[in-house]
């Protein structure tokens, strides 16, 4: 959502709609509007078979909050990296990046917390990452067990 003004109700109203919705949303980010300090750009993630719902639900308050604009990209992916080693490891996510960035990957977004960095890339791109991500981390080894988790949301 574009445009969305700068006022924690506001907020509170969208999140409140995707909630009745019964849809689980995730990576939200929230920026200032470029040229437009008393307005905030709202994204987050959620799978692509939802979508639609979400549409409804933002449209049905969009008078009540007076946000600009809504759209979506159904071209995103996101891929984490997700263990122990992210939350003690400086540097880690330098790392992370550096390998999507040495194929060729565009990440869109990264987000860290805890023990999981995630970010989202072009779906094109997803087979890609994580074959970046498993042989920088050596997760592509035959021993131990490690998981590196892309999805599309479908």
């Amino acid at each position: 959502m574009r445009g969305v003004p700068d006022k924690t109700q506001d907020m509170a109203i969208l999140f409140r709609a995707i909630g009745e919705a019964q849809l689980n949303i995730d990576m939200v980010t929230a920026k200032v509007a470029p040229g437009s300090p008393d307005l905030t750009d709202v994204s987050f993630l959620l799978p692509r078979d939802e979508v639609d719902r979400a549409v409804t639900a933002l449209e049905d308050v969009r008078l009540s909050v007076g946000y600009e604009s809504l759209g979506y990209d159904a071209d995103i992916a996101r891929i984490s990296l997700v263990g122990m080693g992210v939350r003690t490891t400086p540097g880690i996510t330098a790392t992370f990046v550096e390998a999507l960035s040495a194929v060729g990957v565009d990440v869109q977004l990264v987000s860290s917390a805890g023990n999981r960095i995630a970010a989202l890339v072009h779906d094109h791109q997803v087979a890609t990452a994580v074959q970046a991500v498993h042989t920088c981390f050596a997760l592509d080894r035959a021993e131990g067990v490690a998981v590196v988790n892309a999805g599309t949301g479908r």
